[in-house]
């Protein structure tokens, strides 16, 4: 439908996703004509990943220190399938009598432990805690999902949250028709 497709505010702002994508430009950004009143940019969302030896950085720990206001959060940490690997190295190399079958029983422990004194633990000593807490791997393969972002998503839109967000699509909407009718 013809004023549907979004408009890119910047002239290298293609936004196109994919399973392979992971690079985010926050400087790019559109706007859909129907709701002039939202800019939406390629952002990482604040998805965490688990893949690197560091924890979260302090932009990162800045969002849940400022807060965002009436939105929820919802810390998202991805690549838990790398945090799944160092586990498995640090359990060879501690205890190099362990059996393949024996370090990938303790593997998911071990992913506890460090999950959460590298991340939660941080998360625990926030002013604006998450609303929820989702650990996502393997999204790099074919078929995988987010459904349980999904609905974390919805089940963190509570009834204030949502009073908010249908008033903005309201008056959007009330704008939209009073500009039509001005305009025929």
């Amino acid at each position: 439908m013809p004023g549907r497709e979004p408009v890119y505010l910047n002239s290298d702002s293609k936004l196109e996703p994919s399973a392979s994508r992971g690079n985010h430009e926050i400087e790019h950004q559109f706007q859909y004509p129907t709701a002039p009143g939202f800019v939406f940019n390629d952002s990482c969302g604040y998805c965490l990943p688990t893949s690197n030896d560091r924890g979260m950085t302090d932009a990162e720990m800045n969002l849940f220190e400022s807060g965002t206001g009436n939105a929820p959060i919802i810390a998202i940490f991805t690549k838990m399938d790398a945090l799944a690997q160092v586990a498995r190295n640090q359990l060879m190399f501690n205890d190099e009598e362990l059996s393949c079958e024996e370090i990938e029983k303790q593997v998911p422990d071990l992913v506890a432990a460090i999950f959460q004194k590298k991340y939660l633990k941080l998360l625990d000593e926030v002013i604006h805690k998450p609303r929820y807490v989702l650990r996502l791997r393997d999204m790099n393969k074919e078929g995988t999902n987010c459904d349980e972002l999904i609905v974390r998503t919805s089940q963190a839109l509570d009834r204030d949250t949502l009073k908010l967000f249908c008033l903005s699509i309201l008056r959007i909407d009330i704008e939209s028709r009073i500009k039509q009718v001005i305009n025929e």
